[in-house]
């Protein structure tokens, strides 16, 4: 599924998708008089299903944001502030059990809306519509076709309150949020699950997989697109690193090196992917530049993320950068990253020789 905070995300999403579900179900089951149910049942039966809704739709925006960019660091102000429309509509559905606004229940211990149930639906959906927009335009801004396809998977569900608002009017006696929530919720896990396949858990960039397929169908374009030059990069020194400040800082490493190639794969229009390892590859047209402003540029890059980050400053790290050119269609994926490799473990011999001396 993703990063850590990904799948807790994607968890709670669940957790309160089922919350709200059983709390529902239970409520027809009274409110049918199918089962006992007193009136305080009734109440608290409904504060728990308006405040699982408030919990769920939050925890999708925060999924949202964390799918489309998983390398941004936001301040906990903004975080709270996100929180506001959610902590707004909990203590709306918690007060209502006596200020009856948001819903009450009559004294043959039937539910009816109140009037201030609108603003609580829009305060809930308000987190789908704006993590939809926030999707549609990350994907109009995609670097490349994966990332586009992963921005128009997480719009899907604003088709919640859609199919929501359009069911309740063709068949109002149905649960329709629970049917449509579901199937949005199973498309966009089926959806996630297929794009995992081609995804570093740990970077979020292209991994092996879907490098050498990108790789085998860029020759094929050679006659339309033109040559391509692919880079082969690696962090040097990486071993020390991960033997004298743990894995967890190696870790680190290689987050900072994907973000940098991931940068420089936006400024040149191209293809980044971890290669294994510590090493990654870029793939760009050659007509962008020349292939040592592309180094350069991919060190510059690395070396700023480096800054902002105080403590990895210090550390020193560098990398070494191997490429090739490709020119005819008729070359193979394999034979193109050796070439590339051999540059690379030239730069790394001279890399090592310059320390030593």
């Amino acid at each position: 599924m993703g990063s850590e905070r990904q799948v807790k995300l994607f968890r709670r999403v669940l957790i309160f998708y089922i919350v709200y579900t059983g709390s529902n179900f239970l409520w027809a089951m009274g409110e049918s008089r199918t089962i006992p149910f007193c009136i305080p049942a009734n109440y608290v039966l409904n504060c728990l299903i308006f405040a699982s809704v408030s919990i769920m739709m939050y925890c999708w925006f925060a999924y949202c944001v964390a799918t489309i960019h998983r390398d941004d660091n936001y301040s906990m102000r903004l975080r709270i502030a996100s929180m506001i429309p959610m902590f707004i509509s909990i203590f709306m559905s918690i007060a209502s059990m006596w200020t009856h606004h948001l819903f009450y229940v009559t004294s043959y211990n039937y539910y009816l809306n109140g009037r201030l149930y609108g603003v609580k639906m829009m305060l809930d959906y308000f987190y789908v519509v704006v993590a939809t927009i926030y999707a549609l335009w990350s994907a109009y801004r995609a670097e490349n076709h994966r990332q586009r396809m992963i921005c128009l998977n997480m719009a899907w569900f604003v088709f919640v309150p859609i199919g929501t608002v359009f069911l309740n009017y063709l068949v109002p006696e149905e649960p329709a949020m629970e049917s449509v929530a579901f199937f949005s919720i199973l498309w966009i896990f089926l959806n996630m699950q297929d794009m995992r396949v081609y995804n570093d858990a740990l970077t979020g960039m292209n991994n092996r997989r879907r490098l050498d397929e990108y790789i085998g169908d860029r020759i094929e374009t050679i006659p339309k697109l033109g040559p391509f030059y692919v880079f082969l990069v690696d962090i040097n020194d990486f071993k020390q690193i991960n033997d004298t400040r743990g894995h967890a800082s190696g870790d680190r490493a290689l987050v900072m090196v994907s973000q940098a190639m991931k940068k420089s794969s936006g400024q040149w229009g191209g293809f980044a992917a971890r290669f294994g390892g510590d090493e990654f590859v870029l793939i760009c047209d050659a007509r962008k530049g020349d292939p040592q402003v592309i180094i350069s540029s991919i060190r510059k890059d690395l070396d700023e993320i480096l800054r902002e980050d105080t403590e990895m400053a210090d550390w020193g790290m560098s990398i070494s950068v191997g490429y090739t050119e490709v020119t005819s269609p008729d070359e193979d994926g394999r034979h193109i990253l050796t070439r590339a490799d051999r540059m690379l473990y030239e730069e790394k011999n001279a890399f090592h020789g310059g320390r030593r001396r």
